[in-house]
């Protein structure tokens, strides 16, 4: 203890030289802080008087004042009637055990009482001198004794503990007192272990586990779900995004010492959505990225995603970012939060990207795309003729663009890819050379599609003149399990029969199949007959019945109730003539859908031109005449949302 405490005297003493070194400008910052505060100037006054001899909580109040100005709480009680909505739902909803019920409930409740524009206020005008100094002496007193704090400087004790809030919104109440008692007794027993008791990954993993136990996430992208920022309410829910878990996870690790931040992707390279986690600095000052409630420190996390750019949440401003907001040019809605810090080169290889300006605007920004617009993930200011991008991840797709004064966006060059080694190549529809391309998915196979993928191989189409199959033929055993509407060729040899049908031996299969149609020579419209096969579904479900094999619905499918063995199939009352067979196993919907309208685009001098529109009638689409070398776009004007960029090469689709 001695030891470690005169190891603390050397960081106090070298954090106040470092500091106070710069009085004047910092007394200046104080002043200009404490004018903004207006009539609430006296509480503030009174948290700097009252740590007049403390240095160390004096230069942490310094730095939450100084830093104070733009971070916000609601004004008024719009917030506060939805949270004890939302408490009164949980307790009337939750008696039945069934959590599906409360997220149902809540997600009713708000898309039939939607929270309207808050009135807001600025942190400094109403934060009371009795709450920060609780807060101050709090972190400070972590920050010495925590077990879990022994390797943090001042300035990420700052950053990682200091905070009186975890995000914009949350009530400025005493919420550490209460979130301290989560797992206390479990990370007190560590004392015992000589090994464990100063490990973070360890108690960090501990603390992680425990939070999952409590709540039991449930990870939900409904849009109408407003997040609960006030913590007795918050522990309660069933569902939330992750970036509400990651607001949990981090103010209960801070409740307990532990230095915690939170990072995010505004934009997955690859797909839809961005992502929010946490970090936790371990004892050897590294930099452990987990998703709070979820994947813990030391853990990979989402290793197979590519992001463009990571960012941090901070409570310090971003000076850049400041500038970006006062030089009088439209930003876009991920800049107008200056406190975020940019962290991309912790997490990944990157490269410096030159765009040749044109205009008059200060700034550009490098855009990915979202499945349906491009969005900016990065900016730039303006040198010369050039703007220059710092730490921009590789292979990815990227549209320089600026914005006008009413906020309408604009290409200034064409669409690259970023590569690995720094390469970068444009992609320009040639004028001069086109081809043929044939299409079969308008977006790509993620994780939850493969998982279910292989369950189709080693299936068999089979066709024979007993109910019971006892003479059948295999007309086809299934190799291909990829994620698109296949066509089997039946041969002019193969006599008519007059049942027909999808069975499959193998173990934990489930007989997944989403559509199967039959077709006589000649025909166009696929054949009918009487559904037979496998009675029931897996857990007696009624929306996975065999029926969903002829539905026309890509998106249901027949989930057995036997992980093998089960079969599902046609009797077409006589036997017929089969030429072709088209099927599609289960999937997510985005294979080509036969009598669906799509169009396909290609990208050329800042916007979308189109190449054609045509009708499925089967479970492929050619389109002729398209551009060598464009970035490619297929809608499906019929119905659905998902929809990726891509390049043909190679007679494939090469996704981005």
């Amino acid at each position: 203890n001695s030891l470690r405490q005169g190891f603390r005297c050397i960081i106090v003493a070298v954090a106040s030289a470092l500091y106070l070194g710069c009085t004047p400008s910092l007394e200046t910052r104080v002043q200009s802080a404490l004018t903004m505060a207006g009539d609430n100037r006296a509480e503030l006054e009174k948290v700097l008087e009252h740590f007049r001899d403390s240095a160390v909580e004096l230069m942490a109040a310094q730095y939450l004042i100084v830093n104070m100005p733009g971070h916000y709480s609601e004004k008024g009680d719009v917030l506060t009637h939805y949270y004890n909505a939302v408490d009164s739902i949980v307790d009337s909803v939750s008696t039945s055990g069934n959590r599906k019920d409360v997220t149902d409930s809540l997600i009713a409740y708000c898309r039939s009482h939607r929270i309207g524009a808050l009135d807001y206020v600025n942190d400094i005008q109403i934060i009371t001198a009795d709450f920060l100094i609780k807060n101050i002496n709090h972190a400070v007193n972590q920050w010495r004794n925590s077990p879990w704090a022994k390797s943090v400087s001042f300035d990420d004790f700052c950053e990682y503990m200091l905070p009186y809030k975890a995000a914009e919104l949350q009530p400025l109440e005493v919420w550490w007192d209460t979130l301290s008692t989560i797992g206390r007794e479990d990370l007190d027993e560590f004392q015992y272990c000589d090994l464990y008791k100063n490990s973070i990954q360890r108690a960090g993993t501990l603390l992680n586990q425990l939070l999952y136990f409590l709540l039991f996430p449930q990870i939900t992208d409904e849009p109408s779900l407003f997040s609960v920022y006030r913590f007795p309410t918050a522990l309660r829910i069933t569902s939330g995004t992750c970036k509400d878990y990651a607001y949990i996870a981090t103010s209960v690790f801070r409740a307990h010492g532990f230095p915690v931040v939170m990072d995010f992707t505004p934009q997955w390279s690859f797909r839809s959505l961005g992502h929010t986690w946490n970090v936790v600095i371990d004892n050897d000052g590294h930099h452990l990225p987990f998703a709070g409630l979820s994947t813990h420190p030391g853990h990979p996390h989402k290793p197979d995603e590519r992001m463009p750019k990571v960012y941090r949440h901070t409570y310090k401003p971003n000076d850049d970012i400041q500038a970006l907001n006062n030089s009088g040019e439209f930003v876009p809605a991920l800049f107008r939060d200056i406190f975020i810090a940019d962290v991309s080169a912790e997490y990944m290889t990157c490269g410096d990207v030159e765009v040749k300006a044109c205009g008059k605007n200060k700034y550009a920004y490098l855009a990915v795309f979202n499945n349906s617009d491009w969005t900016p993930v990065c900016f730039a200011k303006r040198e010369g003729d050039r703007y220059k991008f710092h730490d921009v991840g590789h292979h990815t797709v990227y549209l320089p663009v600026v914005y006008d004064s009413n906020g309408k966006q604009h290409a200034i060059g064409n669409p690259f890819l970023f590569d690995y080694g720094n390469s970068l190549t444009e992609l320009i529809p040639s004028n001069d050379s086109v081809q043929s391309v044939t299409l079969r998915r308008k977006y790509p196979v993620l994780s939850h599609v493969y998982e279910v993928l292989r369950r189709v191989k080693g299936g068999m189409f089979q066709a024979s003149n007993d109910a019971l199959f006892r003479d059948s033929v295999v007309v086809h055993t299934i190799t291909d399990c990829s994620a698109i509407g296949h066509e089997i060729v039946i041969p002019d040899t193969l006599p008519a029969y007059r049942y027909w049908r999808y069975v499959q031996h193998e173990p934990f299969t489930f007989c997944n199949m989403a559509e199967i149609d039959f077709y006589s020579m000649g025909d166009s419209v696929s054949r009918r007959g009487s559904i037979i096969g496998t009675e029931g579904s897996f857990a007696d479900s009624p929306t996975t019945v065999k029926e969903n094999a002829f539905d026309g619905d890509l998106l249901t499918f027949f989930d057995a109730p036997d992980d093998k063995g089960c079969w599902v199939g046609m009797d077409f009352g006589e036997p017929v003539r089969i030429s072709r067979i088209e099927y599609t196993a289960r999937s997510d919907g985005n294979s080509i859908d036969k009598d669906d309208d799509y169009e396909l685009l290609y990208w050329d001098e800042g916007c979308w031109r189109t190449i054609g529109r045509q009708r499925a009638k089967g479970v492929c689409l050619t389109f002729d005449d398209v551009p060598v070398g464009a970035l490619l776009l297929l809608r499906d004007r019929t119905k659905g949302r998902d929809e990726r960029i891509f390049r043909y090469v190679n007679n494939e689709q090469e996704w981005w």
